[in-house]
């Protein structure tokens, strides 16, 4: 991704974060404070940077220059954590192979745990879809091809729809919201969901 100070940033199976030079894309800063795998990096709207890995952690650090200080580490997981978003609310939202969603607010400039939904199985990707809502995939180790996707609505906290029967191969992180329709690239499929429906309106095959 790239920073609001338009420098490319990059997380690594080698726990580290490195932030390139704009001109020269050469490193002006190397983070090594995870101590596994980094997983997902976002800005927050406060400038902040999140990062999560499969240490179990989401770490926030104040990026300023070459130089960074981290703020805060949370540590409500117990397994590795696949994905992290701001909502538009202000939530901070975390999804994990722990089979748990959680939701943090901000409370005098520390985010703290507001509460947590369980899925069915490890959960690989969440994003935002509207004001209120979520959706979510969960995962069926022992059935590839039967998998959920649910669409969560954070105000009445519960699923108020899902579709079952996803092929895991259909299931990835990398996702896009146009309009009404929700796409999301899998290893070898593209989704391409009616999100104001809730119906899986076509699954293309990719070779």
């Amino acid at each position: 991704i790239y920073l609001n100070d338009g420098r490319l940033i990059s997380g690594s199976d080698d726990n580290s974060i490195i932030i390139y030079n704009k001109t020269t894309y050469k490193p002006d800063l190397r983070i090594n404070e995870h101590e596994g795998p980094v997983i997902c990096i976002i800005q927050l709207s406060s400038g902040i940077l999140a990062t999560c890995s499969n240490d179990k952690t989401i770490k926030l650090f104040n990026i300023k220059g070459n130089n960074y200080k981290i703020i805060q580490t949370l540590n409500d997981h117990t397994n590795w954590i696949n994905k992290i978003i701001e909502m538009k609310n202000k939530y901070l939202v975390s999804c994990s192979r722990d089979k748990s969603i959680i939701f943090y607010l901000k409370d005098n400039n520390k985010y703290k745990k507001d509460y947590q939904i369980t899925t069915n199985g490890p959960c690989f990707c969440v994003s935002q879809i509207k004001e209120n809502e979520i959706f979510y995939s969960e995962i069926n180790k022992n059935e590839l091809n039967n998998n959920k996707i649910c669409f969560y609505d954070i105000n009445e906290r519960k699923i108020k729809s899902s579709i079952s029967n996803i092929s895991k191969s259909g299931l990835s992180p990398i996702i896009k919201i146009q309009k009404d329709l929700l796409f999301i690239s899998g290893k070898n499929k593209i989704l391409i969901i009616n999100i104001n429906y809730y119906e899986l309106i076509r699954e293309i095959e990719i070779s």
